[in-house]
């Protein structure tokens, strides 16, 4: 059933309008560091998280996309989900400083469910790496109104942001933005599926594509 809804909403994205409501359930989070940055001229302190939350009954993860709001453990309804390059282009995305999401998204898609990957990798804790990938997608959002140094975070966080920003990315994938004019945007990306389960969503989405095109010739 979890997968059909991924199916389902895959399809939305692909064939839908650009956005579409949707329920939306924070269930617990791992904090990161509190660091230190300059945001829009000011040195500010935030606190660095990673998400576990379900949309529309899809469990996956996500980070913050929106540095002017917050959010906690609860369940919304006001929240509308975007493809990442769409939502560039809407309307929200306009104010001040501008937010830019695609490079945010690919950040998300390939972190979001792999950090032990960092861990491993890089001799971190998850603390480092939460801090270090949050901090990475929110510079990807607000480009030149946000800047980390070495000493707005530890060593090891440091040593993520840097690997995250100078990683080539290929594409965003099942990563989502979820919006919401009164709480804090999130970057979703549920888990990647099993084999067996890419299976049956390829073939969904050939059926979907193939109707689709009948309508049109039609």
């Amino acid at each position: 059933m979890r997968f059909l809804r991924l199916l389902a909403m895959a399809a939305l994205l692909l064939f839908a309008a650009p956005s579409f409501a949707t329920s939306f359930t924070v269930t617990g989070y791992d904090l990161g560091e509190a660091i230190r940055v300059q945001f829009n001229g000011q040195s500010r302190t935030f606190w660095t998280a990673h998400f576990q939350e379900e949309v529309d009954g899809v469990a996956g993860t996500s980070f913050c996309a929106d540095l002017s709001q917050t959010i906690g453990v609860s369940t919304y309804t006001s929240f509308a989900a975007y493809d990442p390059a769409a939502a560039e282009s809407a309307a929200f995305a306009t104010g001040t400083p501008q937010r830019k999401f695609v490079f945010a998204a690919k950040i998300a898609d390939r972190w979001g469910n792999d950090l032990g990957w960092l861990q491993t990798n890089l001799g971190v804790t998850e603390t480092q790496a939460i801090t270090g990938v949050q901090a990475a997608i929110w510079e990807a959002v607000y480009g030149n109104a946000f800047a980390a140094t070495s000493a707005s975070m530890s060593a090891g966080a440091f040593q993520v942001y840097q690997h995250v920003l100078g990683s080539k990315y290929s594409d965003y994938g099942r990563t989502l933005l979820y919006y919401s004019s009164t709480k804090q945007d999130q970057l979703f990306t549920p888990p990647i599926p099993e084999p067996s389960a890419m299976i049956v969503f390829g073939a969904g989405a050939l059926l979907v594509g193939r109707t689709l095109m009948r309508r049109r010739q039609s």
